[in-house]
């Protein structure tokens, strides 16, 4: 069975993070192996909510894991509790060989930063993006990343890109066009271009890409790109 170390918080309120991804990546048959970022009351949407956070214990259960020669197949990184993370990141790609690299920066939406973060977690995603094989931000976050404040077609998604040193395919999720909302890839090694837009529905929902990108761990196990980008949405 493969294994997929995910770097994540957990909410207790709130379908998101852990309590998605854990079973979602676990029904294609592959085991989670969660490293908790935080803990959280609920999720950032609420208007109140309190947070644990849990840099400080990270570093052991890391070093643990490489004392007992532990593996994993896939390395997935999701919300992290503040700045210092990205660090651990770093150390944990040095300390273990992995098949698969995939980051999302979770840190924006609706053109607005999560209400603990300030643009510091912004700069430290673009440094770890670099490591990635795929990265799934959505379209705030890529607007961020990439330092410009128009990201509205194929172009300028490439054009975005571009301005990031990213090494395999990027996934932009929450594109709006029209009354539609979709995702589109790109690989920047061979330049293949790929989008699919569904029905937008006026509501907001949390944890969808979590969910998102989820999906797509389990079903790049099995299929190519395009497939898993159109079923995973």
């Amino acid at each position: 069975m493969k294994r997929v170390l995910a770097m994540h918080d957990i909410s207790t309120i709130g379908k998101a993070s852990l309590t998605i991804c854990i079973p979602v990546i676990s029904s294609f048959n592959i085991q989670v192996c969660p490293l908790v970022t935080s803990v959280l009351s609920a999720t950032t949407n609420y208007k109140e909510f309190e947070i644990i956070d849990l840099t400080n214990k990270l570093k052991k259960f890391i070093l643990s894991w490489k004392n007992q020669n532990e593996n994993f197949d896939i390395f997935y990184s999701g919300f992290l509790g503040n700045n210092k993370q990205h660090k651990i990141i770093e150390q944990i790609l040095k300390l273990f060989k992995f098949k698969k690299i995939i980051i999302d920066p979770v840190f924006a939406d609706n053109n607005m930063l999560y209400p603990i973060f300030d643009y510091k977690i912004v700069s430290g995603f673009r440094e770890i993006i670099k490591h990635a094989d795929i990265i799934t931000p959505n379209i705030t976050e890529l607007k961020m990343l990439a330092k410009t404040e128009k990201i509205r077609n194929k172009d300028e998604i490439i054009k975005a890109t571009s301005n990031l040193e990213i090494k395999g395919t990027i996934i932009v999720t929450s594109i709006e066009k029209d009354n539609l909302i979709g995702t589109a890839a790109y690989n920047t090694k061979t330049k293949e271009y790929s989008e699919f837009f569904l029905e937008k529905l006026e509501q907001n929902f949390s944890g969808t890409g979590d969910l998102f990108t989820s999906l797509l761990i389990g079903y790049l196990e099995t299929y190519e790109i395009e497939y898993a980008l159109k079923t995973s949405n």
